[in-house]
C-alpha cells in the first residue's frame, strides 16, 4: 500500500537503462514507466535514480506537465550541473528520455571489437579505431572511410590512419556524431 501523500510520475523513453520491473518506488531500483513517489522529488533526484543516462539524448528530453512542456534543459542539468535547471516534480508529471543513438559513432569492419560508441566532443577517426581494440592484422590502415551523413546526402571520407600513426597527425579526421568509421581488408 502507498502512503497517503505519495504520487505517480511517468517515466518513457529509450535513454534510460532499464530493470526488469515497470513500476518502482523512490528510494528503490528504478526503471521506465510509471513510478510512485513518496515525498517531494526533485527531477535530478529522479534521473540520479533511473539508472545510467550514457544512451540518453539529453537534448531531445522533455517533461511535460499538464500537457505542457516545461522549459527544461536536460543538458544544462545533468552534465552542467546546473540546479536552476531543477524542478520538484508533480503528480502526473511525464518524463521522456529518448536514445542517442543518432549520435553514437559506429566502428566496423577490419578492427578487433566492432563497436558503438557514445560520440564526445574531438573525437577522432584513430580514437574510434582505438576504442574497437584496434585494426586486425588483415587491416588495411590507409583505407579507412568515414561516412557522414549531411541533410539528406551522404560523404565518404577516406582517411589514412598509418600515415596518422606514423606521425602525420593532419591526416587524421575529427569525427561528428553519427559517423560511421569503416576499416577495409587488404586484398589478398
Amino acid at each position: 500500500m502507498t502512503a497517503i501523500n505519495s504520487f505517480k510520475v511517468y517515466v518513457f523513453g529509450e535513454g534510460i537503462s532499464r530493470t526488469p520491473t515497470t513500476g518502482t518506488t523512490a528510494g528503490g531500483a528504478s526503471s521506465a514507466g510509471v513510478i510512485t513517489l513518496k515525498k517531494n522529488t526533485t527531477l535530478i533526484q529522479l534521473l540520479a535514480q533511473l539508472g545510467s543516462l550514457k544512451n540518453a539524448d539529453l537534448k531531445n528530453a522533455y517533461l511535460l506537465r499538464g500537457g505542457q512542456k516545461l522549459p527544461i534543459d536536460f543538458v544544462q542539468l545533468v552534465t552542467r550541473g546546473d540546479i536552476s535547471q531543477d524542478i520538484e516534480l508533480a503528480a502526473n508529471d511525464v518524463i521522456y528520455i529518448p536514445d542517442n543513438y543518432d549520435q553514437r559513432i559506429r566502428v566496423t569492419g577490419a578492427v578487433r571489437t566492432p563497436v558503438i560508441v557514445p560520440f564526445s566532443e574531438g573525437m577522432t577517426a584513430l580514437d574510434a579505431v582505438l576504442s574497437a581494440g584496434g585494426f586486425t592484422e588483415f587491416a588495411s590502415q590507409n583505407s579507412v572511410v568515414v561516412v557522414r551523413k549531411d541533410g539528406d546526402t551522404v560523404k565518404n571520407i577516406e582517411v589514412k590512419l598509418k600515415d596518422v600513426m606514423n606521425g602525420n597527425i593532419n591526416k587524421n579526421l575529427f569525427l561528428q556524431p553519427g559517423d560511421i568509421v569503416m576499416v577495409h581488408s587488404n586484398i589478398f
